[in-house]
């Protein structure tokens, strides 16, 4: 089998981000009853997982996510366990949640938000956290706001209830 990393059909670079993409031999013929033109797509490009990944200098794949958890900010794609990995760095964050949001301020269509549960008894405000973030995040990836909760909504699954984290 051979995994690969693709921005569309073009192989990505090192150190960029696109979809993580399987082919070769010991592959799945195709879907439940697809026609032969769907198997044979299936034969020539690959099996496209739905998950993001960046090509490392190594040759290693590292796994950033699901491709429908990507959010795109003024052309630029971002990535949302990235932003929440970087939120929870914080030593007084316990967890956080990123979503996007249509933009307040009227720059740009859509924002970044995040919902933070915090260490018990520990307090940061919305900008320490902001600048804690610089450390990891260019710019357009730190939230434009953040609110903070004592707990985030999720469903029986575990999964984020994203309609209801939106303030």
């Amino acid at each position: 089998l051979q995994i690969c990393v693709l921005n569309g059909t073009k192989a990505t670079r090192t150190g960029e981000t696109g979809e993580i993409v399987i082919k070769g031999e010991g592959l799945m013929v195709g879907y439940w009853q697809s026609s032969e033109v769907e198997k044979e797509r299936l034969r020539r490009e690959g099996f496209r997982t739905g998950d993001m990944g960046r090509l490392e200098k190594n040759g290693a794949i590292s796994l950033l996510g699901r491709m429908d958890d990507m959010i795109k900010i003024g052309g630029r794609k971002v990535i949302v366990n990235e932003v929440e990995s970087a939120l929870n760095e914080h030593p007084f964050v316990h967890e956080s949640a990123v979503f996007s949001a249509e933009s307040e301020n009227g720059l740009m269509n859509i924002e970044l938000r995040a919902i933070v549960v915090l260490e018990k008894d520990k307090q940061l405000s919305e900008n320490e956290l902001r600048e804690y973030s610089k450390k990891y995040l260019e710019p357009y990836k730190i939230p434009a706001a953040i609110e903070f909760r004592p707990a985030i909504e999720r469903s029986s699954m575990g999964k984020v209830l994203h309609n209801s984290t939106i303030f």
